[in-house]
């Protein structure tokens, strides 16, 4: 008898032990969980600010309204840090856990920032979901170039404006 009792309780253990998953307790995310991210400003609304990114080696892009009380002009970057979950609506929607702006330099030869540069290129596109794509000055034509495309639209066609190296649409 006391041999079965071992057998089934052994048995029993190793039934037991086949349901737990190692190192995932649960499918929701802890609360402690810190996700960043790096984008662009594109739109504001009261206590938010939509937040766009554009990864160049995956060809994705991302949109999150962040929900802070810090406000920050139309193209100027930063980087985001989200505490808990992100919402899967999109764009998502996250609480934030810091916001910090990275400091644009005038390339040698502009007379203005990239972020002053994204700034009027945004308020030349009109757009639900604008996506900065790229930011380049080219110092031997003295000209910027603003790549964005609108992420509402399934077809993603890319919109280039050029600037002045002072700010000015180059029409």
């Amino acid at each position: 008898m006391k041999r079965k009792s071992t057998a089934l309780l052994f048995v029993l253990f190793l039934l037991l032990s086949g349901c737990v998953h190692p190192g995932k307790s649960s499918d929701k995310e802890s609360p402690d969980v810190v996700h960043q991210y790096i984008g662009y400003v594109v739109k504001h609304k009261p206590d938010q600010l939509l937040v766009t990114a554009f990864s160049a080696n995956t060809s994705q892009s991302e949109a999150i309204w962040v929900r802070t009380k810090k406000q920050y002009g139309l193209g100027t970057k930063v980087a985001v840090e989200f505490n808990g979950e992100i919402e899967t609506s999109y764009p998502g929607q996250a609480a934030v856990k810091s916001i910090e702006m990275i400091k644009a330099d005038s390339p040698q030869g502009a007379d203005i920032t990239a972020e002053d540069i994204v700034a009027r290129a945004l308020n030349h596109f009109n757009s639900s979901i604008p996506i900065v794509k790229a930011v380049e000055y080219l110092s031997n034509e003295k000209l910027w170039h603003v790549t964005l495309f609108d992420d509402a639209q399934s077809n993603h066609s890319e919109h280039v404006l050029v600037f002045t190296q002072d700010g000015k649409l180059n029409k």
